[in-house]
């Protein structure tokens, strides 16, 4: 891929923090952040196959002048970027082509701390087994009046641009996620590929970041999983859902975010898995404190904000009934990995088993984990 080793910005953006450090060093400070998160020396890592041109999704802020990421630790600043080699190569030129666009209309970015101005963020989706490409828009309320010559600068700057999106956000809080969005071209969804299976995102669902890791983590997650009962909370898209599920498994997918929740039930249609694969819209917590039928696996992968303790109490109830064999917990916060595994072994009897690190992120300070734990006969 012919791409920059290093970016300029590297010093000052919050994306890429260890980038100066060489990847085999970055790999032994997270081993060593991994072995303190666990309180265990028993814990292993497995490396990003590629370092660069690995993300297949970038969130870009607009900030007065500047189009980019926020430096570490300032989010009401932007740095300028001109190149961006965890993506891809195209962004630079891109990024540029945008800048343009907005001088040329005199179309404004948005300033957090006046809460004024329209353009607000810039999402793009790569799907790096297909090469197919997403650009979606953020722009500030109703303002924005050039989405006929946006659609325009896209096509003729883009190839193999599955889908334009022009999103709109009506509160001045700094998140991109917006339910309001209308697609002025192609498809409402990009695919991405894992191993065989192909499935179909909405511009707002989650997706693992990191392509080349996705089927590492969910071998990790589907190796100490037997037959029956299997509760996937968190469940996004639902990828994790099909990629264990087999004709003698029962799968279920539980998930807050209404739009994902949408796309784990067309992938349904489109993937046709070998078990039987269900998804519901819920809360996890409320979910799991009504639940009172047979689960014998659970896998959590929540949110990188973390999870309630409460659903961890919960689980000792579902635990006590004696059915629950193994939950496999995977976490991208080493603070949330810390608190959660200190809070098993001081409220339950359960074996926290095997702890390997997916390095998902390469260049910066975090890392996936994927713990599995098991759940003694005689509990309850």
């Amino acid at each position: 891929m012919n791409i920059k080793p290093k970016c300029r910005h590297f010093n000052s953006c919050g994306g890429c923090s260890f980038q100066d450090v060489p990847y085999e060093n970055q790999l032994e400070k997270k081993a060593e952040m991994l072995r303190e998160a666990a309180s265990s020396d028993k814990v292993s890592i497995i490396k990003s196959p590629e370092i660069f041109g690995f993300r297949n999704k970038m969130e870009y802020s607009f900030e007065g002048d500047n189009l980019g990421l926020h430096p570490r630790g300032k989010f009401s600043e932007v740095i300028d970027l001109k190149e961006c080699p965890v993506f891809s190569d195209w962004v630079g030129g891109f990024l540029e082509k945008v800048r343009e666009f907005a001088r040329f209309y005199k179309i404004p970015f948005y300033k957090r701390r006046e809460k004024k101005g329209i353009l607000r963020y810039l999402i793009l989706r790569e799907s790096k087994f297909t090469g197919q490409k997403m650009v979606i828009l953020v722009v500030d309320g109703d303002r924005f009046e050039y989405s006929s010559q946006w659609l325009e600068m896209v096509s003729e700057n883009l190839s193999n641009v599955r889908s334009i999106v022009l999103a709109r956000r009506h509160t001045t809080g700094d998140s991109a996620f917006t339910e309001d969005y209308d697609v002025l071209s192609g498809d409402e969804r990009i695919e991405m590929k894992i191993g065989g299976m192909v499935f179909d995102l909405s511009p707002f669902s989650f997706f693992q970041p990191n392509s080349y890791q996705v089927e590492n983590i969910y071998s990790l997650i589907e190796r100490p999983l037997g037959d029956g009962m299997i509760l996937d909370l968190f469940s996004g898209t639902g990828s994790i859902s099909f990629f264990v599920s087999s004709s003698s498994r029962e799968v279920r997918g539980i998930e807050a975010c209404e739009s994902c929740v949408r796309d784990a039930l067309r992938n349904v249609e489109k993937i046709n898995p070998p078990g039987k694969v269900e998804f519901l819209h819920s809360k996890v917590k409320p979910y799991i404190a009504a639940l009172n039928e047979r689960v014998d696996y659970v896998i959590i992968d929540p949110p990188r904000g973390g999870m309630s303790y409460r659903v961890w109490k919960h689980l000792k109830k579902i635990a006590d009934k004696g059915t629950l064999k193994k939950i496999v917990y995977v976490c991208c916060s080493m603070k949330n990995l810390k608190t959660d595994l200190k809070y098993i072994r001081e409220n339950t009897d359960w074996e926290i088993g095997n702890i390997t690190g997916v390095d998902q992120f390469v260049h910066t300070p975090h890392l996936e984990a994927v713990t599995e734990i098991s759940v003694p006969k005689n509990a309850g």
